[in-house]
């Protein structure tokens, strides 16, 4: 998820535990889920946030979870931009403030300098493999046979992502 500056600097999503996905309200009161926190409905008042939330939990106790999305600067998601990757520290394009250094960094060890350039990928990573869960679940919604081994796939994606975000 991009990140973006809120008005109240306030959002939650409602995450369903047992199945690993988001909350989505079509609007008319139909319940549906999606695996990327991109197209989960986020809100922006936390009163509106916990009754929705109460309201799942009263149908199906304890499967919903109420997510704060909020970091300390009221933005959502990781630090926006470009990362990119100098003498074992990551820094992003726009502020180039480290994030990320690796300690007693070597720049003859090639292992350290990829660590490196895989953190400073991680955004971008991250975008891609959240454009490829939506296009792959859209692309599933008319086949209804089950395949362990796609499910598997689906499974690591979502963990990947889940690790990323959550």
């Amino acid at each position: 998820m991009k990140t973006k500056q809120l008005e109240n600097g306030l959002a939650f999503a409602i995450k369903n535990i047992d199945k690993g996905t988001w909350f989505v309200s079509d609007g008319r009161g139909r319940v549906t889920h999606t695996k990327t926190l991109d197209k989960a409905c986020l809100f922006y008042d936390e009163d509106e946030a916990e009754s929705v939330n109460e309201g799942l939990n009263s149908k199906m106790p304890d499967c919903y979870q109420l997510i704060n999305l909020k970091n300390e600067d009221g933005k959502v998601g990781h630090t926006a931009g470009n990362w990119y990757a100098k003498d074992g520290q990551v820094y992003p394009e726009e502020t180039g403030k480290t994030l990320a250094l690796i300690p007693y960094f070597d720049r003859n060890d090639k292992e350290q300098a990829a660590n490196a350039k895989l953190i400073a990928a991680a955004p971008d990573l991250l975008e891609a493999l959240q454009s490829a869960l939506g296009f792959i679940e859209e692309g599933m919604q008319d086949n209804d046979e089950p395949d362990p081994l796609f499910d598997s796939l689906m499974d690591r994606i979502n963990g990947a992502i889940s690790k990323a975000t959550c």
